[in-house]
């Protein structure tokens, strides 16, 4: 489980301070962002940003760490009613709960490539650089993402609901292999939705939808008795997570100016957030 959050990319509560001591080595941290496009460059880039994402829990705090345990723990509570929620789903089941899962599923697979490639195609034509970033930083996502997935899936080896096995079979790294812990639909669904949440968040409902469709994703997995409730919550924090590391490589410079008020000092701090 420490895998899914280590993947945060950032301290996971991290605040936007004017002035804040820097870390003794910023660059093993995060390495400097290239700009996000179609280049060389870029592409060079990202096997850099995968292995500043798994350094990163070097740098998180004791706070950091509080909230990793936190959504450990979540997890880990949602484990313990993973039968009670699978008995309840399967009997409530409907021709309608099926047909919306249905309906939902394939934003969890195959339809995230024609979402990435309409960004894709729309950047050729657009000034509006966060399209390209959506593009780009999206398809990185779910790179990162389905990595982290099939790591945690070799190791769990859990058996999906609809195979019979109860909610606390787990045959580890060297049982049978197993395919319900996370869910790769909702991994991928949310590695895409944050992405896009980051990127259009100054566009009113845009992270409500992207959330949403995502969260429909996972809940379809549960009613379609293809993963326990676990599976998909793990696959959500996995994207989540993954997307959140990718757009913090990658954030743009931000430039804050603020008082500096002491009882010796007068003035104004600059910091150009980059």
């Amino acid at each position: 489980m420490l895998l899914l959050t280590s993947l945060a990319g950032t301290p996971l509560a991290a605040a936007d301070p004017v002035l804040v001591a820097p870390p003794a080595d910023p660059v093993a941290v995060a390495p400097a962002p290239v700009p996000v496009g179609y280049t060389r460059a870029f592409a060079a880039q990202v096997p850099r940003d995968a292995v500043a994402i798994l350094r990163l829990p070097g740098a998180w705090d004791l706070h950091d760490w509080a909230i990793a345990a936190g959504i450990i723990g979540a997890t880990a509570l949602v484990m313990t009613q993973d039968q009670r929620i699978a008995d309840w789903s399967q009997e409530h089941r409907t021709g309608t709960t099926d047909q919306v899962a249905r309906l939902v599923k394939p934003f969890g697979s195959y339809y995230l490539v024609g979402i990435l490639g309409g960004f894709g195609l729309a950047s050729a034509c657009s000034d509006d650089p966060r399209v390209t970033r959506t593009a780009l930083l999206g398809t990185e996502s779910v790179a990162f993402a389905m990595v982290g997935y099939e790591a945690v899936q070799v190791t769990a080896n859990r058996p999906r609901p609809s195979q019979g096995a109860d909610a606390g079979t787990w045959n580890g790294p060297r049982g049978p292999r197993a395919h319900s812990f996370p869910s790769g639909h909702a991994t991928a669904a949310f590695a895409v939705a944050t992405v896009i949440a980051e990127e259009w968040h100054g566009v009113p409902g845009v992270a409500v939808a992207a959330y949403g469709l995502a969260g429909l994703v996972g809940v379809s997995r549960i009613t379609d008795h293809a993963h326990w409730a676990s599976d998909a919550v793990a696959g959500a924090v996995l994207g989540w997570a993954s997307g959140h590391a990718v757009e913090w490589l990658h954030r743009t410079p931000q430039l804050s100016v603020a008082p500096v008020l002491g009882s010796r000092t007068r003035g104004v701090a600059v910091c150009w957030r980059f």
